[in-house]
């Protein structure tokens, strides 16, 4: 989540702890163009005192002048809609053809408010995901926590909004040298969350860049301590092998998502043979990005802190898991999604799967699927209820695809348990580095194609207007020349439950 945000859920807790009445505005669904994405915060108090930020100024100004007027959320949640015509847009400051729709909670209404938020910062605070969940008949709130970032989902016809706060992206320097000052003040424009370890007092002493926490240390315990998640990047600038590679040992061993280590490509072959000496294994060496950075012939700290970034932020792409579940279990005599394998459903063993390497993980069913909306709402997932899906795949597909927020889409069937997780890690890994409309495609032994199908969002229009019991064959057919095969021994891509004996067959 952005640092603003977080300095909402703490601010509307001191106001709460000092007997203020308070105000919490998301913002829930944008359309065209908006200042601030899905998800924002904002927070005002009855004096008028605020944090937080819905636009440029004018939505904010809005609720203030409703509050003053006593119409502000008074009794309980409320929606406003800004930007439904050019007119009103332009009075709010929204780009052209930018629509915003925001729900504005009275906190001090709500009595789970202050537990709730407690809870929320805290898990926050500890580097972990919480969803809160909020009736907005109700007005009532519940928080759990969560393994996975997933984003917002509000269910119109239950009234229910589900939000997932996550902690931010975590960049953590190794060395205070130069390059570290330009690498550090470039990554807090980016919202990173920067940490700089030095066991070198003197070096730290003299590094000073606001908003930066330091530690006087080695890495290897600082890494161990507070960065070895998989939200986390980390990087050695020190020139200094005894400190270096104390810290880049421990950081292989973490999930970070990047490992770099500035030095030439020379002193980068050196590093490695240091480290398969310190028997650090050839397979967590080669996590290691060395030399740093993109190749754009940077010489001076600035131009180095540059290229630093540009190769770590592009290694974040933002993509889900589709789970298409609304079939009828025809062939199988019974709901082949509640079938036991291990002692554990069908379904719950797919999207447990799916979980552990997406963050954010959509699947589709029928209304009436009430066994298994019962089994599957304590998972990380999100539940779209398609009235449509009597009429065929297609249809469950297609109100799967809308509106998604992903890059890219992973879309899977919620009777294939076999899949593994590293299959799943290959395909993710894969949309890192493919071309803009690569479609992602898992292939057994370079013959039969299986799933999930990654689709980048280019095509996600052409999903939309799917009908019938096809699913998306035809488009894969269509645009075969765009598929780009990940080859797997994996036979669970192609492996599904169809008929009671399928539950039998060993891997």
């Amino acid at each position: 989540m952005q640092a603003v945000d977080k300095e909402v859920l703490t601010q509307l807790l001191k106001w709460l702890g000092d007997q203020q009445k308070c105000w919490l505005a998301t913002v829930i669904q944008t359309w065209g163009s908006s200042p601030r994405p899905v998800g924002s915060l904002f927070a005002c108090n009855e004096g008028g005192q605020m944090v937080g930020s819905l636009s440029g100024g004018c939505v904010e100004d809005d609720l203030l002048a409703k509050l003053a007027n006593s119409e502000l959320a008074a009794e309980g949640p409320q929606f406003f809609e800004y930007g439904v015509s050019t007119e009103e847009a332009e009075q709010f400051g929204l780009p052209c053809g930018g629509t915003l729709h925001i729900v504005v909670e009275p906190q001090h209404l709500n009595p789970d408010a202050q537990a709730n938020l407690t809870t929320l910062t805290e898990e926050l605070d500890a580097r972990r995901c919480v969803a809160r969940q909020v009736d907005l008949k109700s007005g009532r709130s519940t928080v759990r926590c969560v393994t996975k970032h997933s984003p917002l989902v509000f269910d119109a016809e239950t009234q229910v909004l589900t939000h997932t706060y996550g902690p931010r992206l975590q960049l953590f320097i190794i060395g205070a040298g130069m390059v570290s000052q330009y690498l550090a003040e470039m990554a807090l424009m980016l919202n990173y969350e920067v940490t700089v370890c030095d066991p070198r007092q003197a070096m730290v002493d003299d590094f000073s860049v606001a908003g930066v926490r330091t530690i006087v240390d080695m890495p290897d315990d600082a890494i161990r301590a507070c960065a070895n998640d998989e939200l986390t990047a980390i990087v050695a600038l020190t020139h200094d092998p005894r400190i270096d590679d104390m810290g880049l040992m421990e950081a292989l061993t973490t999930q970070a998502f990047y490992i770099g280590a500035m030095g030439s490509t020379r002193t980068s072959a050196s590093r490695r043979e240091r480290l398969l000496a310190l028997d650090v294994s050839a397979e967590n060496i080669d996590k290691l990005h060395a030399p740093i950075g993109l190749p754009i012939g940077s010489k001076t700290p600035p131009e180095i802190a540059i290229a630093i970034l540009a190769e770590i932020s592009p290694v974040q792409v933002d993509s889900g898991a589709l789970i298409l579940g609304a079939g009828f279990s025809r062939r199988f005599g019974a709901d082949k999604r509640l079938a036991q394998l291990n002692g554990v459903s069908v379904a719950e063993l797919t999207l447990q799967t799916y979980c552990r390497v997406f963050s954010a993980v959509r699947v589709v069913v029928k209304p009436e699927d009430t066994a298994l909306i019962s089994l599957i709402e304590a998972l990380p997932v999100d539940i779209i209820r398609c009235p449509d899906a009597h009429l065929g795949m297609g249809y469950s597909l297609a109100c799967g695809i809308r509106k998604l927020p992903w890059d890219y889409a992973f879309i899977g069937l919620l009777d294939m348990p076999f899949i593994q997780v590293q299959t799943l890690e290959n395909l993710k890994r894969a949309a890192l580095d493919a071309p803009a409309k690569a479609i992602i495609q898992p292939r057994l032994g370079g013959t039969s194609a299986g799933h999930p199908v990654g689709w980048p969002r280019h095509y996600y229009p052409l999903l939309g207007e799917i009908n019938g019991d096809q699913g998306a064959r035809g488009l894969l057919e269509y645009y075969q020349k765009e598929i780009k095969y990940v080859v797997t021994d994996d036979i669970g891509i192609i492996r599904d439950i169809d008929r009671p004996e399928d539950l039998q067959i060993p891997l």
